[in-house]
């Protein structure tokens, strides 16, 4: 267990005006008029030692901080604001930066721990000096636990408590490494597709300019079917199949279904194979570029698949298929391996080079996340992300994840094959401690049983606008 060094580990804390002014602007508008109200309860004593507790997290963790004060009851939420006080400068330094390497679930041990136990021994938690609050496990269970964190057996002879061993065995605990993936079996997946460029829509990225753009982006000149590659979809029986609204660019009709085909029936994207033509596309009419919000599309085929290699994906009939958070979930695509804090990046977060694609499917293991690991995520409150209607929070702990070139491919029930979400959007990619958002398909599913109906109505070579 680390313990607590002198001299300053983040930086100083801000005057208590600036605080409250960053505060709110980590806020949405509905919960503004709570930290108001919340802030002029608090005597100015706590106002000064909450702008040095704020001051010393990192962006994006200022307002998730007062959230969680304001979600206690007036009583606990000062003793916390007590306990901070407590601390002198040199010690107040470490336990928010180790704050702040944490997320807003291992910070909701501090109050618990708080309720259970006396406000020393909570000092003693938080600034690693399990020797200051020694005891010992009573069982083997709870041993292995805390076995690098206190000493075997205390002096006093005293048992730590349930709290302090839950504390130590989570708050403490090492956080894991970035993973991003491994190969699918041969037999898994079968319904994942790819939406990919065709014939004269590939040429713009063969001129003298674009292979200087790739070679600055991506370290060398890229290969067809890595320029190819779009978006990921899935089946889902007929002629039919599910992807991300964003996936669907602006072009004309003419240009899009001359120049776009899907490939299903195979794991492998490097070739010319397994690829069909697109009859039509029902593009969410309520999709919201800024909120990401209704980011689901129908493609319809021109004609019925018959590869050998195909299974279509099971519709869920409820929102998440009714599963519970922790719930098991198989992500794959073809998309960027490396961790980045934007899709967007040049380079990766360890500064390599992405790669554009890769040529054989992946697959990673999430698992269903209650919707505050997402909004009171940092990264998601840096950038205002939020959920909304029709979208749910999905990660790992190890850091799988989806990103860019994975968007509108699956996320399914291990155990039932059932279709669960399509991939939508994140703040980065393979970041640590943040999960990624994901579309309810089970939200939408009478709107995938209304617009199949309506894309065997409509002309052949359109893109429509579907409610």
């Amino acid at each position: 267990m680390p313990v607590a060094a002198n001299g300053p580990i983040t930086p100083a804390p801000i005057a208590g005006s600036a605080a409250y002014e960053q505060i709110s602007g980590e806020l949405y508008d509905d919960e503004a008029g709570r930290f108001r109200d919340f802030y002029d309860s608090l005597s100015e004593a706590d106002k000064v030692i909450l702008a040095e507790v704020t001051g010393r997290l990192g962006e994006g963790q200022h307002g998730t901080f007062v959230l969680m004060l304001m979600d206690m009851d007036t009583g606990l939420a000062r003793r916390m604001l007590a306990l901070f006080a407590s601390f002198d400068s040199a010690q107040l330094d470490f336990v928010a930066g180790h704050m702040s390497e944490r997320t807003y679930e291992k910070w909701q041990l501090i109050p618990e721990l708080l309720e259970a136990e006396q406000e020393a021994t909570v000092r003693a938690e938080l600034l690693g000096e399990a020797d200051l609050n020694a005891c010992y496990a009573d069982d083997t269970s709870n041993a292995e636990i805390a076995d690098d964190l206190a000493p075997a057996q205390a002096a006093e002879g005293q048992i730590c408590s349930e709290a302090v061993l839950g504390f130590r065995g989570q708050y403490w605990r090492t956080p894991y490494r970035v993973v991003r993936g491994v190969h699918a079996d041969p037999d898994e997946a079968h319904w994942q597709a790819q939406l990919a460029l065709h014939g004269a829509s590939t040429k713009a990225f063969h001129s003298a300019s674009a292979r200087e753009s790739q070679r600055k982006q991506f370290g060398r000149d890229l290969h067809d079917w890595e320029i190819n590659h779009i978006c990921g979809a899935v089946y889902i029986g007929g002629r039919f199949l599910l992807t991300a609204a964003h996936c669907i660019d602006s072009s004309r009709d003419a240009v899009f279904f001359a120049g776009r085909r899907m490939r299903l029936g195979t794991q492998r994207i490097d070739g010319n194979h397994n690829l069909l033509q697109i009859r039509t596309v029902l593009r969410h009419k309520g999709y919201d570029s800024q909120t990401h919000q209704n980011d689901i599309a129908l493609i319809e085929l021109k004609d019925t698949p018959g590869f050998k290699n195909l299974t279509e994906a099971k519709l869920p009939q409820s929102s998440r298929a009714g599963l519970d958070n922790g719930a098991p979930l198989l992500l794959t695509g073809w998309g960027y391996q490396r961790a980045t804090e934007s899709a967007g990046n040049i380079r990766a977060q360890d500064g390599e080079y992405q790669e554009r694609a890769i040529a054989r499917l992946l697959k990673g293991s999430v698992t269903l996340r209650p919707d505050p690991e997402c909004n009171n995520n940092r990264n998601f409150r840096i950038r205002k992300y939020r959920l909304r209607p029709g979208q749910f929070c999905a990660g790992s702990q190890s850091g799988i994840d989806s990103c860019r070139g994975d968007s509108g491919g699956p996320l399914v029930d291990r155990s039932t094959g059932t279709l669960v979400g399509l991939v939508s959007f994140g703040p980065g990619c393979g970041l640590a401690k943040t999960p990624g958002v994901y579309v309810d398909v089970g939200y939408y599913t009478d709107w995938i049983v209304r617009a199949k109906a309506a894309a065997g109505r409509g002309r052949a070579n359109t893109k429509y606008l579907f409610e």
